[in-house]
């Protein structure tokens, strides 16, 4: 199984499968590497005050936006908004390191916790925790997805007691933390956070937005970069598998390492195996013919890695899609002796 390995500098040889089943892309293997811009875990207390402002209209102010690259930049205000626009709404102000401000306004809205949802949400109007609620439907712990909120409203001190974090992915099957997306002094974050939250955490809520929408699945197949747009996996002369971020326009945003080892693996497939709205990649190891499945971490590696097959070494074509129109990925496979074709029904859980 391919190994994690330190960056080196190594003459590219990107070599793309020729053959394709059902229009479907053969790609180079991936690793369990983590990416270079991980996020990063707080161990903070986080016992802060974060005073917010009162509800209020947008703030129209052209010169300060960050939303022109975002995928729902033009939608209108309170449209039914994918979970993946929401988090790639929330990152333009992490990213950016948005500083924390209740009298303060960017896109049109409020620079404090609350600003931050709303903003993501595509709400139309600034809210504040005391009103969230109001756009969206309580939940459970179990039920959390990218895009969803969890709320801390403190009667006793709403305008400094209170909070809100904008749920993104758990960060493993224990859900005992969570990657989220928070506006909190000095500036906005998104980074690891244990469940519910630092300080005071059998007091937050998890909330839907009202108007949130499923992604389309087939959309993000070779997404591993978690922006929308596709990227290419490639492996050099050596095993090592690189990162091609694409740019929507026919081009590439950056190229990085991710990991090692790949000289030894064979036919791979690429597809949303586990239905979490990530690329993941599935790959045969040529001498043995064991099926890997890894699992994509949303930032260009791959959080886990599991056998999920044997056997495989008599395939001589491998493809991935949804071919039996359940909205779950299967896996076609051509076998050398007869060229037969074989279809592997997906069960949506990788």
């Amino acid at each position: 199984m391919p190994a994690t390995i330190s960056a080196r500098t190594a003459a590219l040889t990107v070599a793309l499968a020729s053959a394709t089943v059902l229009g479907t892309l053969v790609l180079p293997a991936a690793a369990t590497a983590a990416p270079t811009t991980a996020v990063t875990a707080s161990t903070a207390a986080e016992d802060i005050e974060r005073p917010q402002g009162t509800v209020g209209p947008l703030k129209t102010d052209a010169s300060r936006s960050r939303l022109s690259a975002s995928p729902s930049a033009a939608l209108p205000a309170g449209a039914p908004i994918t979970r993946s626009a929401v988090i790639a709404r929330a990152k333009t102000w992490a990213d950016a390191k948005v500083p924390y401000s209740m009298n303060d306004y960017l896109d049109g809205y409020r620079t404090d916790c609350s600003g931050l949802v709303s903003m993501a949400w595509n709400l139309g109007t600034n809210a504040w925790t005391g009103n969230l609620d109001t756009y969206a439907t309580r939940i459970t712990k179990s039920e959390l997805k990218k895009g969803d909120m969890l709320l801390f409203h403190n009667p006793s001190n709403p305008t400094s007691g209170s909070h809100v974090v904008l749920f993104e992915r758990w960060t493993d099957s224990s859900k005992t933390s969570y990657v989220g997306i928070e506006q909190t002094p000095p500036h906005a974050v998104r980074r690891t956070i244990p469940y519910a939250y630092f300080n005071n955490s059998g007091s937050y809520v998890p909330y839907r937005y009202k108007n949130i929408i499923e992604d389309v699945t087939a959309t993000r197949d070779h997404d591993y970069t978690g922006d929308l747009k596709d990227d290419l996996l490639g492996v050099d002369s050596t095993g090592t598998l690189r990162l091609y971020s694409g740019n929507g326009s026919s081009g590439v945003n950056f190229t990085r390492e991710v990991g090692g080892g790949w000289t030894g693996m064979d036919k791979v497939a690429a597809a949303d195996f586990n239905g979490d709205g990530d690329g993941d990649l599935v790959a045969t190891k040529k001498t043995t013919g064991e099926l890997f499945l890894y699992i994509g971490n949303g930032e260009g590696g791959f959080k886990s890695t599991s056998e999920i097959g044997h056997g495989w070494t008599g395939i001589e074509q491998l493809a991935a899609g949804d071919f039996t129109g359940d909205g779950k990925a299967d896996i076609v496979a051509v076998n050398k002796t007869d060229a037969t074709l074989h279809l592997y029904t997906g069960n949506g859980s990788g």
